[in-house]
């Protein structure tokens, strides 16, 4: 996964007027948007995975089709 900005990067560090005085740099770059944006993907793709095994386990103990539940309306687009 690539993302924009080096090691200097302005995602790379939490911005406040406190950051410079009282926070290391692993505690800034722990509040940073750049740990805050991947936190959130990773966060998403456990999401989508979880959702998918439940879906098809559902599927399994239902015994239906992938896409049955879809009305034919839908289906068809």
């Amino acid at each position: 996964m690539t993302m924009k900005g080096g090691r200097g990067s302005k995602m790379n560090k939490y911005r406040s007027p406190l950051v410079s005085r009282y926070a290391s740099k692993e505690m800034s770059y722990n509040f940073s948007d750049k740990k805050k944006f991947i936190t959130w993907r990773k966060l998403w793709i456990f999401l989508a995975k979880a959702e998918k095994v439940q879906n098809a386990a559902a599927r399994v103990l239902t015994g239906t089709r992938k896409r049955e539940h879809i009305s034919p309306v839908l289906a068809s687009c």
